[in-house]
């Protein structure tokens, strides 16, 4: 059920990089070759639920999972439901090749370089109605349905219940629609 850190004092600072690993050799071996702080989960099962308090405590971390060789998607998964990033074995290890194996074969420096090429998830889409503007841009004049009131797209028109809402967006659906002139009465 618990954690253990490993770093300079013991502890993580706010903001900062923390790598998540399943054992005590991998996280040394991160810490060795970052000097931030890498925590173990004790077991890959446990990798989610530590990453998720350690990103309650902390949204602004950069949290890096460790995963050995051959749990890469499940790393990726865990990251991007976490706003987390991922490191990858290289090719080609073999099944549970881990952080330290890689330590011990290539050295501190090189296991550095990787844990440097953490990978983060896509960003996700945006949804197909919402509709940005770059500030830097030049603004182009919207096209109006209504002038001056209602602008092509999507409109919401909200209020509570007896407001009016139905008494307004009938006459105005008349004029968006040419069957009645803006100002009749």
């Amino acid at each position: 059920e618990g954690a253990h850190i490993v770093s300079d004092d013991g502890s993580l600072s706010q903001g900062g990089t923390v790598f998540v690993v399943e054992g005590i050799g991998q996280a040394w071996a991160c810490w060795k070759a970052t000097g931030h702080p890498a925590v173990v989960a004790f077991g890959w099962g446990r990798v989610r639920t530590v990453a998720e308090e350690l990103r309650k405590r902390d949204p602004d971390a950069r949290l890096v999972l460790v995963p050995d060789a051959g749990k890469e998607v499940d790393a990726e998964k865990i990251a991007a439901g976490l706003g987390a990033e991922w490191v990858t074995m290289p090719e080609g290890s073999p099944h549970n090749f881990d952080a330290n194996d890689f330590a011990k074969e290539y050295g501190h420096d090189a296991l550095d370089v990787l844990l440097g090429q953490a990978q983060r998830p896509p960003e996700p889409e945006p949804h197909p109605l919402a509709r940005f503007i770059e500030l830097a841009a030049d603004p182009v004049p919207q096209r109006m349905v209504i002038p001056g009131f209602v602008q092509a797209g999507v409109v919401v028109i909200a209020g509570a219940h007896g407001a009016g809402k139905t008494t307004v967006l009938v006459p105005l659906a008349m004029i968006a629609a040419g069957l009645h002139a803006a100002g009749d009465p």
